[in-house]
């Protein structure tokens, strides 16, 4: 329990005699009893600090608070950098009586100096399933740039060059109105609930992220939906026309559904010329934004359990030129070495090692693939793209994508030529594992792919029930995807969690794009993410780094000539040349995570061909030890190389045991930031190898910085990091955290800053201060901040002698509680406990509370306050 709800009476005594608090008597004999001798009374007096960089919407519903619209450009509201601020939005009649009850506050706008990299986070104060509101990128004109569209508690999205092309306003939005009316909503929609939104430079909160963007790359007008029951046509939900090609799909897979968008529209519109200042279609940004709505609204429906976008999907390479021979990236990897131990053969009596590459195809017919492929399957529904003149079908061979016009990539015969290309046969390039097979499923055709025909491969790569009404004779036992994109898919994530049920282990390219946003499906759960390093041992320019990232191996540069052959240090492999007209075999060099992903991919297919019962959950245990990796950034797990580059000898022989017996003690996160206005953060300790271990001692090196054990017997589980900023002085502080046992020590940096007192930190809506007495648990007195002399002060008089807790909360809907969640909140405590105050024969004099929108003091049992029933000026109850 660490908010508190104090309920404000409707006896308040009028606002202006509130700073001379009401008390109820103590001693029912005394009030009966005028000749009784009056108890002593003392005065408690205080102040409030607010936490740096908060703010209050200018626009809430409480009547004690000054009310400025900020509804439209001309009236947004300004925000300094960071920022966390506490807001509430209404429909007419909705929510608590106050100042914005009858009119409603559909919309905030805001103002901020945005900047690449900032992060906006939104989180809902009330029940999520019952309110619902967007974040969202306006331009001047009200017309939508860039959104978060969910259904959930929490909104994120990360600002980036694109974004910036044109004046930008940050808006939160509320679902229900003329405005914006996210059609249907549930019967019982209330429509008015607080919430805070966050804006600073952590980005932690965008994994996993199930919002809508409007911004990621997916295919106007085409859902992905599962029903909870098969629908009938004539009655499924409002905007979607037909099925295609799978209207009679069972109910537990998903089915691609077309939008019927002439008769859809969210109330919104779309900024015509999209993120950037390039021409888009204005009909096709409407329709992505439309195709965003008609999601959300299947994902309230009961009827409807996964709905998402179909996401684009692409090759994640970089082109360079061809004719390299030397494949400097496996002498990287040690796997000359490996090979001495296996090249990927089986074991007698058992089956081939079967890779599936989710790609673009291959060219079923280059000479250093022959032999090496199983029967394959092309997923491509659309024919346009496909390029072959049909839709799906059983041959997966790649005819071009013209991703260069003239010219195509043949992407998935490269990735496929890494993992398994024949080897010692006198042609031009070997293999990772000379003995595994590859099984290619065909996927990205011209312009790319989607997320559907990518899921479908995936659930056949597994053996599963897939939209081709067949499966392989044999399941692939290992899945390569070097393709990615943006845009979470619920549907997406089902379909790898029953790829790697089945026991497949999937690999897949973190991406390309030099940034730490979440690229799918490498950031899927069950997903080994695979960032790429250069050829002197620096993850490249290019790669995606981040908290996400499994493992890193080569995936080359076009930067430099490290080993001085005359070639540049690309990735070397089997490839086409349809520049003529003719596709001719060849070889080249690519660069790019899909380069690295298959190094990966082929070093698993090696352990599996010593140890075929190797299984994904035995993988990840391995990985986390340190046991497949040389450890070439940060010691442990960093998040540009994830937990090290892939060894290909420790590998194969870490397989033949799989199970490690030396204890590691592993922490993650490696590292802590504690941007804004954060003051707790958790430390997870585990054991990363086997056997056992005990941590022995925790420091910090700093007296600001805490921890607080919530551990086993042996120390292990995790740590909340706390950071006190009071009495520090303006600055940037570092310190360490060393956790010691009897295997080895680990170091944690941690990182804080105190900013300086800004206008952004105040008390922009009133405050409640309320005393409780901490013996009976009721609340005696109650009053609001002022500001004085030293900021924001309060005092209560008249008070008896006795222990009191003090409770500070702002009440932004005017529903008679603070400390809401949206709410700001704060107490009399100290390192996270809350603290009784001590009145005994004196006034009890400047005493100091903190006050923001992330204070949540844990509360002793002692300290735990029931509901009183009648008859107090402010009523106070956990929740």
């Amino acid at each position: 329990m660490g908010l508190y709800r104090v309920v404000l009476s409707v006896v308040l005594l009028g606002l202006t005699s509130l700073i001379t608090a009401c008390f109820p008597q103590h001693d029912s004999k005394s009030s009966s009893d005028s000749s009784a001798s009056p108890m002593p009374s003392y005065a408690i007096h205080g102040s409030v600090q607010p936490l740096s960089h908060t703010a209050v919407d200018s626009d809430v519903n409480d009547p004690a608070a000054t009310y400025i619209a900020n509804d439209t450009p001309a009236q947004a509201q300004h925000l300094d950098f960071p920022i966390r601020l506490g807001g509430y939005l209404n429909l007419p009649y909705r929510g608590a009586n106050g100042d914005s009850f009858a009119v409603g506050d559909l919309i905030d706008m805001f103002s901020v100096d945005l900047k690449p990299g900032y992060t906006l986070s939104l989180t809902l104060g009330d029940d999520a399933r019952r309110n619902d509101l967007d974040l969202v990128l306006m331009n001047d004109r009200m017309e939508i740039i860039d959104g978060s569209f969910g259904v959930g508690a929490a909104e994120t999205l990360t600002i980036t060059d694109a974004h910036l092309q044109q004046t930008v306003y940050v808006a939160v939005v509320l679902c229900g109105s003329t405005l914006y009316r996210c059609d249907p909503l549930p019967a019982d929609y209330v429509g008015a609930t607080t919430y805070i939104l966050n804006i600073d430079t952590n980005a932690s909160s965008l994994q996993s992220d199930e919002s809508l963007h409007l911004s990621d790359a997916f295919v106007p007008g085409e859902i992905i939906a599962r029903f909870n029951a098969l629908p009938d046509i004539a009655t499924a939900p409002r905007g979607l026309a037909k099925a295609l090609g799978v209207i009679h799909a069972p109910p537990r897979r998903a089915q691609r559904m077309l939008l019927d968008h002439t008769n859809s529209s969210s109330g919104l519109r779309a900024a015509s010329g999209g993120m950037g200042a390039s021409a888009v279609n204005p009909d096709e940004m409407q329709t992505k934004l439309d195709t965003l709505m008609a999601v959300k609204a299947l994902r309230r429906r009961i009827d409807v359990s996964v709905a998402d976008l179909n996401y684009r999907r692409a090759a994640l390479l970089t082109p360079g030129d061809s004719g390299f021979r030397y494949q400097w990236h496996y002498q990287m990897i040690n796997l000359p070495v490996a090979w001495d131990v296996t090249r990927g053969y089986p074991l007698d009596g058992n089956l081939d090692v079967i890779v599936a590459v989710i790609d673009t195809g291959v060219l079923v017919n280059h000479p250093d693939l022959q032999g090496k492929l199983v029967a394959g399957y092309d997923f491509i529904k659309d024919v346009a793209s496909a390029r072959d003149g049909d839709g799906m079908d059983e041959d997966a061979n790649d005819p071009g994508d013209l991703a260069y016009g003239t010219r195509s990539t043949f992407h998935g015969t490269h990735v496929a030529g890494t993992i398994a290309a024949a080897s010692n046969n006198n042609l031009g390039a070997a293999g990772v594992s000379w003995g595994a097979k590859i099984m290619p499923l065909r996927v990205l055709g011209k312009g790319g792919g989607t997320s559907y025909d990518v899921m479908q491969a995936v659930l056949y790569a597994g053996g599963l029930d897939n939209d081709s009404g067949s499966v392989p004779a044999q399941r692939a036992d290992v899945i390569n995807l070097s393709l990615g994109g943006g845009g979470y898919s619920k549907s997406e994530q089902d379909a790898f969690t029953r790829a790697r049920g089945a026991g497949v282990l999937i690999v897949a390219a973190a991406g390309n794009n030099n940034s730490s946003t979440p690229s799918y499906p490498a950031s899927y759960e069950g997903v080994t993410s695979v960032s790429a390093v250069d050829s002197k041992y620096g993850r490249a320019s290019y790669s995606n780094f981040g908290p996400l990232i499994d493992i890193a191996a080569p995936g080359g540069t076009f930067a430099w000539d490290a080993n001085n052959d005359g070639q540049l240090d690309g990735i070397y492999s089997t490839a086409g040349n349809d520049s003529s007209g003719t596709i001719e075999y060849t070889y080249r060099l690519l660069t790019g995570t899909s380069m690295a992903s298959p190094h990966v991919a082929g070093v698993i297919a090696l352990m599996k061909a010593v140890n075929p019962q190797l299984t994904p959950d035995a993988f990840d245990t391995l990985l986390a030890s340190g046991a497949l990796t040389q450890d070439i950034g940060a010691p442990g797990r960093d998040n540009d190389f994830g937990y090290g580059l892939i060894d290909a000898f420790k590998a194969v022989t870490a397989a033949t045991g799989q199970i490690p017996t030396t204890p590691a003690l592993v922490a993650f996160p490696n590292g802590l930031n504690f941007a804004g206005n954060l003051t707790r953060l958790t430390l997870a300790v585990g054991n990363g190898g086997g056997g056992s271990l005990h941590v022995q001692a925790a420091q910090t090196t700093a007296t600001w910085l805490t921890l607080q054990p919530l551990v086993d017997a042996n120390g292990l589980g995790s740590y909340m990091v706390n950071v006190d900023r009071r009495n520090l002085a303006t600055g940037d502080y570092s310190a360490t955290i060393t956790l010691q046992s009897d295997a080895n020590t680990v170091t944690v940096p941690v990182f804080m800053s105190v900013a300086a007192t800004s206008t952004s930190a105040t008390l922009a809506s009133a405050q409640w201060i309320v005393l409780i007495d901490a013996q009976t648990q009721q609340p005696v007195a109650s009053t609001q901040a002022a500001l004085g002399t030293h900021g924001y002060e309060f005092t209560f008089t008249g008070v008896t002698a006795g222990d009191y807790y003090v409770v500070i909360g702002s009440d932004l809907d005017n529903d008679k509680y603070i400390c809401d969640r949206g709410e700001a909140c704060g107490t009399y405590s100290a390192n996270g406990e809350i603290l009784s105050l001590a009145v005994r024969d004196r006034d009890v004099a400047d005493i100091s509370l903190n006050c923001g929108f992330d204070i949540s003091p844990a509360v002793p049992a002692s300290a735990r306050f029931a509901l009183p029933n009648t008859g107090v000026t402010r009523l106070i109850s956990s929740h």
